[in-house]
């Protein structure tokens, strides 16, 4: 039977009284994702909606109809009284295997009823009829013989599915496996309106969808509706709704202009004189929105045909599709020029994956540079392997980016390849595990892969892997965040050697680095500029690595020099302005500072040195009397 003929409204079977008008549900909508089967009335409603009967002039009720199992997953049907393969148990009342038989998926449908023990013994079955009026009395009701068949059907549909969130692993938490057993339903279900409907929660809130839930696909046949349509006409080029400040949560937004990243720093020269206090306020005039971004489409197509030589394909599959790139001979000269230049979002998960595959991780401490075979061998190994941080990441989920489209809809592809994107990372490294600035990086990296949410999670989570091995993520992300107390005190030093007068500042009125500077690193800047502008910072990182951000951090600080040094600047008005929203006026400027000053002569050797310093002050426990 077609999807989108059970999805129209039928009459009931012949046999069976017909439901009062008052109480008739209207006809199920084709996007319908999510029931709960509380009551035989819901029952009936999901049964007279969806079951087209044998034959509409039968006048016996016993006459054989579509089980309602083969209604709700027509691709699996009840054989031998056995479940089939369908629907999974809500995690509430889903039973784990007997012990004699832990590797059997299917499971008796005799031996094990958790549905039917809670929806249709004999009393419950009496009170819910005597609640709904439905009973042998009643002209309207139906008789309870057919109301346990129905019930029995339901819990038929609403069985165990054969994949890695059906199995509950040992020694898991039931909440954790309720987390982990719902995305993995969903992503077989799907759910309606993914991308521009809000969604139904269903792991936090788990007792008002009652006790078991039946999950319907959302109908992928039929157009975009005239609802979809408007909401889609106002997503900007990168998939964000229209709304300014639907992705961020702070009210400050001050611009980065042109002329205050002009004359970056050409020399490490540690004689720079100290400007005095001046009358600059401070604070700047804020921004009342983020602006349009700012498109250069001639510039932008001649990118597109620089880079479409700068790649060639390395590998294919089957079908004839790209799955790696590498670099094009006699090219590797002009990748440095063309990445501060900004890679084209046409080619940008091309180029991202490229240089990751090729960089150089000697100066980072990394690990061997595992292959795509492992790093996808290792994703598929622990998708299955239940997390003990599944909740954190699902209390995470619904609040990364949620302006953007692909993140919008709760449990749509965008949340679910992100859930298991970081279920999967979080098993990678005992010591990391999963932190909350992980999902905020892993969701702009899902921006960028494949329309495929699983080939989408297992891209992310080998990157996010590449980044912990080789871009110095470990260090950045294990407890006690040592990589980035690293990194403030480089920025420190570089503050004290090329603003010195800001140091000073800062020094003065004790505002830490930590107190404004955290979140800059621990999402990558993703929350501390416009999408457009973190993209191009992230360009430079994934081809020069960690030392780019602290140069990026350097950038701001440059920018806003005259308001943190002002005659009437505090520990308020700094902290305020360097905890906002940064809008440079010209990504271009903005990108030329960093590759100016990254370019100084000595400067990675001096942030090298300065690394190597601070872990030798931690080994004497004296680094944080180090930091502002």
């Amino acid at each position: 039977m077609a999807l989108a003929g059970m999805l129209q409204p039928v009459p009931a079977p012949s046999g069976l009284p017909a439901r009062k008008s008052s109480n008739q549900s209207p006809p199920l909508k084709a996007r319908e994702s999510v029931r709960s089967v509380d009551t035989v009335g819901d029952i009936l409603d999901i049964y007279y909606n969806r079951v087209n009967p044998t034959s509409e002039t039968s006048q016996n009720p016993t006459d054989p109809q579509p089980p309602l199992a083969s209604v709700l997953n027509p691709a699996k049907t009840v054989v031998d009284g056995s479940c089939p393969l369908g629907l999974p148990l809500d995690p509430a009342n889903a039973v784990t295997p007997p012990a004699a038989t832990p590797s059997k998926v299917e499971r008796n449908f005799k031996a094990e009823t958790p549905v039917v023990q809670n929806l249709a013994c004999e009393d419950d079955v009496e009170e819910r009829i005597a609640t709904t009026g439905h009973s042998d009395d009643n002209p309207e009701g139906i008789s309870q013989s057919l109301t346990r068949t129905l019930l029995s059907d339901a819990s038929r549909a609403t069985s165990m599915i054969s994949n890695g969130g059906s199995v509950r692993g040992k020694d898991e938490e039931e909440d954790s496996f309720h987390v982990r057993s719902t995305y993995a339903r969903l992503e077989i279900s799907g759910v309606a309106g993914d991308g521009y409907e809000d969604g139904v929660e269903r792991t936090r809130e788990r007792s008002k969808l009652g006790r078991t839930s039946v999950y319907f696909p959302a109908n992928h046949t039929e157009g975009l509706s005239p609802a979809e349509m408007a909401v889609r006409s106002k997503l900007d080029r990168y998939g964000f709704f229209s709304s300014p400040l639907s992705t961020r949560s702070e009210s400050r937004i001050f611009s980065m202009t042109s002329i205050s990243l002009s004359n970056p720093p050409t020399s490490m020269s540690l004689s720079r004189p100290r400007r005095k206090p001046n009358n600059t306020p401070p604070l700047p005039q804020p921004l009342s929105d983020l602006g349009k971004f700012p498109e250069d489409l001639s510039k932008e197509s001649r990118r597109i045909d620089k880079w479409e030589r700068m790649l060639d394909k390395k590998q294919k599959d089957k079908g004839g599709n790209t799955l790696a790139w590498e670099w094009a001979k006699g090219k590797e000269s002009k990748i440095t020029r063309r990445v501060y230049k900004g890679i084209p979002d046409r080619w940008r998960a091309a180029a991202w994956e490229t240089l990751m595959r090729h960089f150089d991780s000697s100066g980072t401490g990394g690990k061997r540079r595992a292959t795509d075979e492992e790093l996808i061998s290792i994703y598929k190994d622990r998708i299955d392997r239940p997390s003990p941080l599944d909740v954190q990441i699902d209390l995470d989920v619904p609040r990364t980016i949620s302006g953007h489209t692909l993140f919008h809809t709760r449990y749509g592809m965008g949340q679910r390849a992100l859930f298991h994107s970081l279920h999967a990372f979080s098993l990678h490294c005992p010591d990391c595990g999963y932190c909350q600035g992980m999902g905020s990086i892993a969701a702009n990296l899902l921006c960028y892969y494949s329309a495929d949410g699983h080939v989408a999670a297992q891209k992310t989570c080998c990157h996010l892997i590449r980044l912990h091995d080789l871009y110095g993520m470990h260090d950045l992300f294990m407890p006690g965040f040592p990589g980035m107390l690293e990194a403030f005190y480089v920025q420190e030093r570089l503050v004290e050697v090329f603003l010195p007068n800001v140091f000073a500042a800062l020094k003065k009125e004790m505002v830490s680095t930590s107190s404004y500077a955290t979140k800059w690193y621990i999402t990558l800047f993703t929350t501390t500029l416009p999408f457009h502008t973190q993209l191009r910072v992230w360009d430079i990182f994934f081809l020069e690595g960690r030392d780019s951000l602290v140069i990026a951090s350097l950038g701001i600080l440059w920018s806003f020099r005259d308001q943190l040094t002002s005659a009437e600047a505090s520990f308020e008005t700094m902290l305020s302005l360097l905890s906002s929203f940064f809008v440079p006026d010209n990504d271009n400027v903005f990108m030329a500072f960093i590759q100016t000053t990254m370019s100084i002569r000595g400067i990675r050797a001096q942030m090298g040195e300065w690394r190597r310093e601070w872990k030798d002050l931690e080994s004497r426990g004296e680094a944080m009397d180090k930091l502002l």
